[in-house]
């Protein structure tokens, strides 16, 4: 974690310089953009992010692939951006976080996905977790 310049940045009551290690484990990120190596099927992926976790979940991730619909055997780069971002939810969700953190995570989606991806979110809300962070960004045309 970057070192503040002056004061403390606390997450989960914790300081987030000398608690860093026992922080990260805890945080469930989507990107605006997922950051994933791109000739990876899913399947791969997630077996190099799994270990990174020690509260991974492995039911959990069946279930939300399941939940959302997406192969395992599919090559990243030709997941939608839909697909991505559901894709990066889904690892999120499997290690047990306590907070999520989304950037953006319906921007640049059809109306359609973006719906989708909205009520999956609120579903999360939910399903009972402690803290959500989302940063969420479109323009409607209607609204101009």
């Amino acid at each position: 974690m970057i070192k503040p310049d002056v004061g403390k940045i606390m997450i989960l009551g914790m300081d987030s310089v000398t608690n860093d290690l026992e922080i990260k484990p805890k945080l469930g990120i989507v990107l605006d953009d997922g950051h994933f190596y791109e000739d990876l099927t899913l399947r791969k992926m997630k077996s190099l992010i799994a270990p990174m976790y020690p509260t991974w979940n492995d039911n959990a991730y069946q279930f939300y692939m399941k939940k959302f619909e997406l192969p395992e055997s599919k090559i990243i780069k030709d997941l939608s951006r839909g697909m991505r971002m559901k894709y990066a939810l889904v690892l999120a969700l499997s290690h047990g976080a306590d907070l999520f953190i989304l950037d953006e995570p319906t921007s640049g989606l059809d109306p359609l996905v973006r719906s989708e991806l909205v009520e999956i979110l609120k579903d999360i809300v939910f399903e009972g977790f402690s803290y959500l962070t989302v940063k969420l960004y479109y323009k409607d045309k209607r609204t101009k």
